[in-house]
């Protein structure tokens, strides 16, 4: 949704610089940038300028090898950016995670302002899926998005006490629950909610 010519052009005017991703939305240019690595990643280097990261993270049975490449030189890139404001960029991230011995690859692409390595570029779009990933855990325990309250600092206040108790329920690993169930517990079991929040009585 946030893949649009008038948000990059916003975003430029702020003096400031986006990294959004391709998807339907875009076909064309996703199936060019889709082409273009393709090319690039089975043939090397050969007469194709890009730049290319690696990361591996193991934990809790999993493990991920994420591919960051990144290209500011490609033939077609610029009659794109005649449309897209301060396109320089394109990103492809290839991942491929095996769990339980069962690998699965995917790859995303994205368009970006910034110039960047791809290493730099890479940690930028973890981050936002970081922010992703709370955000949809928020919605889910704790309804965030069907909260509605809008007087004076309210809205800002709760979301602070809601991200402060997400921290510590996500602290507490005594059982093994989701974050809407620990929430529940810690509602009604008195000395659940202690542990979490890591006191022995209430004074």
């Amino acid at each position: 949704m946030g893949t649009q010519k008038n948000i990059a052009e916003k975003i430029v005017h702020k003096g400031a610089d986006y990294t959004l991703a391709l998807k339907g939305n875009q076909s064309k240019l996703n199936d060019e940038v889709e082409n273009f690595f393709d090319q690039a990643i089975k043939y090397g280097e050969l007469g194709i300028d890009f730049h290319k990261f690696e990361v591996e993270e193991k934990g809790k049975g999993r493990h991920e090898i994420r591919q960051i490449y990144t290209a500011t030189e490609s033939g077609f890139l610029g009659d794109y950016k005649l449309h897209w404001k301060g396109l320089s960029t394109i990103v492809c991230i290839e991942s491929k995670v095996t769990k339980k011995e069962i690998t699965s690859k995917e790859r995303r692409y994205y368009i970006s302002s910034l110039q960047e390595s791809s290493e730099e570029i890479g940690l930028l779009i973890r981050g936002h899926w970081g922010i992703e990933s709370t955000h949809w855990i928020l919605d889910v325990a704790f309804r965030e998005d069907n909260l509605t309250a809008r007087a004076g600092y309210i809205t800002e206040n709760l979301s602070l006490i809601r991200r402060i108790s997400l921290n510590y329920l996500t602290k507490e690993k005594s059982v093994k629950l989701g974050t809407a169930n620990k929430r529940l517990k810690a509602a009604y079991d008195k000395e659940y909610l202690l542990k979490v929040l890591g006191v022995k009585s209430f004074s």
